[in-house]
């Protein structure tokens, strides 16, 4: 009796002894379960750590015009205004100079315009005109989609142009003088042409010669300045300058 107690002790002891190696293999392959500090620590870390951003892509006219916008507009005002600077209006001239004839624009603020052209020729006798030809056209128009280009710059569509004495009128004589309509010389040009204001301090470098002779107050300056020194005109048709006429 003794001896079968003594053999169910060592059976229970034996698999006593086999529960605890399974149980020592089981926690060796088991990784550790994160402590409760070490997660909210995790959490902290994430929540914390900067997304990678971006730097914004630069829109140029270029890359506007592919995306249907409008660039950004150049420093010192809006792209586009819907005017030119106030002390652009007024009186401007076309002339070279030299000889009798000339044209003459007043530009108004609201971008619209009237004109005078005239030119006198005294060798242009014949019978009943022996004192010469005179032509002469008066016009007027409007300008519109004026957009600031740059901060010299406005360019600006021509809407209209009208000719109130041109071709349609004959030619007639007084006081021995033949008057014979003409058109408006250096501001001839199609509706949709694009002209231009530029700003007194306009740089002159890069524009073309033809363009630049047109503008007497600079022409005749000595030294001439690095800038068109008044506001001008431009029509592009031509390559035509018409220049502000100044108090002095």
């Amino acid at each position: 009796m003794r001896s079968f107690k003594k053999a169910i002790l060592l059976a229970a002891a034996f698999a006593m002894v086999l529960a605890a190696a399974a149980c020592g293999s089981r926690r060796e392959d088991a990784p550790a379960p994160e402590t409760q500090a070490q997660t909210q620590q995790a959490e902290t870390e994430r929540q914390t750590e900067a997304p990678e951003t971006q730097a914004p892509e630069t829109q140029t006219p270029e890359t506007a015009a592919e995306a249907g916008t409008q660039a950004p507009a150049p420093s010192g005002g809006s792209a586009d205004s819907g005017s030119f600077p106030a002390e652009a209006a007024g009186v401007y001239y076309f002339s070279s100079g030299a000889g009798g004839w000339g044209t003459e624009v007043t530009l108004n603020a609201d971008g619209t315009f009237e004109g005078y052209f005239h030119d006198s020729d005294m060798g242009d006798t014949g019978e009943g005109y022996p004192n010469g030809t005179f032509y002469f056209c008066e016009f007027n128009g409007r300008f519109a989609n004026v957009r600031r280009d740059n901060d010299t710059t406005w360019s600006m569509t021509l809407e209209e142009l009208n000719v109130t004495s041109g071709f349609d009128y004959e030619a007639y004589i007084e006081d021995g003088v033949r008057h014979v309509p003409s058109n408006p010389y250096g501001f001839e040009a199609e509706p949709g042409t694009t002209f231009y204001i530029y700003s007194p301090d306009h740089p002159a470098a890069g524009m073309s010669e033809e363009f630049l002779r047109w503008i007497e107050p600079r022409m005749y300056a000595d030294p001439q300045p690095e800038g068109l020194s008044v506001y001008v005109i431009h029509n592009t048709t031509g390559d035509y300058g018409f220049y502000q006429a100044t108090a002095d």
